[in-house]
């Protein structure tokens, strides 16, 4: 191909990915604005700076704007991880996010904007990119059964795996880019991301891209009457087995459950998430376990935390008082003082 044409196709492919940009902000944002939502409209704005970074109206002599520029740039790997966490794992709200986001841009300012990208940072956080992309993918791979909602669970890993891919892509070219056509990998890179962009934006004008629900959204709950009869005798054998103290089994999870309730996995899925109200079977299951703990730590024998973490089918205390405390606010130990000083 002619170089001028290469060039005029690239501005077109470009131009095409920020208005497929704009009208994935367009149809996402809403106000208020959460967290997780915000985390994709970030994927969307980095992106934009990423498309808009070689368009001929930015020159390099464009100073501290260009600088910018290149900071969204350099914050879609970031962005991307980010978002896929918060659309993977419903239970995805570290406190310390809002700190470390503000430092981290804070530096990202005056590396790109005031050094202008020039330092050994740049290509280290090529390389952690790459690393937190690996690790995006293994998450949506590794937590696929635990994911009780239809329309994630056919995306995730599908999502994840093509985001990752782009950005890996580009990062690796990046890491290479003095052994490559500095042209030739710009316009593959364009290509590769309007591609990305048409199919993900393509998947959410058909409703197939869930939305995610805001953090806290309290468990709705149907009457047992209100289910079809096959439902509703499936939910009865599974307020059985719960209330036989099933959820203490060790590693259970929905393949167990089902298999042990005699049922098709997916009608098990679609009870709990569309009837019970749950995104995830370990959210699920650990609602059950918590409340026994709860009970436990109040009574007035002292029962060591441990036993109680064994005995609810946890493998190890760590697991424990992390489910414990993103239930509560607090770990077992503090709530059981917490229960002693209000005696």
């Amino acid at each position: 191909m002619e170089p001028d044409f290469v060039l005029h196709l690239e501005i077109v492919l470009r131009s095409l990915v920020l208005g497929e940009l704009l009208l994935f902000c367009v149809a996402w944002w809403r106000w208020p604005l959460h967290a997780r939502e915000g985390s994709l409209l970030a994927v969307a704005i980095c992106t934009a700076g990423y498309m808009f970074l070689a368009m001929p109206v930015l020159a390099p002599e464009s100073g501290f704007l260009r600088g910018l520029v290149l900071a969204l740039t350099d914050a879609l790997p970031y962005a991307v991880w980010l978002a896929g966490m918060f659309w993977l794992k419903d239970e995805f709200h570290p406190r310390w996010l809002g700190i470390v986001i503000a430092a981290w841009a804070v530096w990202h300012v005056y590396f790109f904007g005031v050094m202008h990208g020039q330092g050994a940072y740049h290509g280290i956080s090529h390389v952690v990119a790459i690393l937190l992309m690996l690790h995006l993918v293994f998450m949506a791979v590794a937590e696929l059964g635990d994911d009780l909602v239809e329309s994630r669970r056919k995306l995730r890993v599908l999502a994840s795996i093509v985001a990752s891919l782009v950005i890996i892509f580009i990062a690796a070219g990046q890491l290479a880019a003095d052994r490559l056509d500095r042209d030739i990998q710009e316009f593959v890179s364009t290509v590769v991301v309007f591609l990305s962009v048409t199919l993900l934006t393509a998947l959410l004008l058909r409703g197939a891209w869930p939305r995610p629900l805001p953090l806290g959204k309290p468990v709705s709950r149907e009457p047992a009457d209100m289910l079809p009869p096959r439902a509703a005798q499936l939910r009865q054998r599974l307020d059985e087995f719960m209330a036989a103290g099933g959820y203490r089994q060790s590693g259970l999870g929905i393949k167990a459950l089902a298999s042990q309730l005699d049922c098709p996995e997916h009608q098990l899925r679609k009870l709990i998430n569309g009837h019970l109200g749950y995104r995830n079977f370990s959210t699920f299951r650990n609602a059950r376990r918590i409340k026994e703990a709860r009970e436990r730590l109040q009574a007035p024998e002292h029962e060591p935390v441990l036993g109680i973490a064994l005995d609810l089918g946890y493998g190890s205390l760590g697991p424990f008082n992390r489910a414990f405390k993103a239930a509560t606010g607090l770990t077992p130990t503090e709530y059981r003082q917490s229960v002693r000083n209000r005696r």
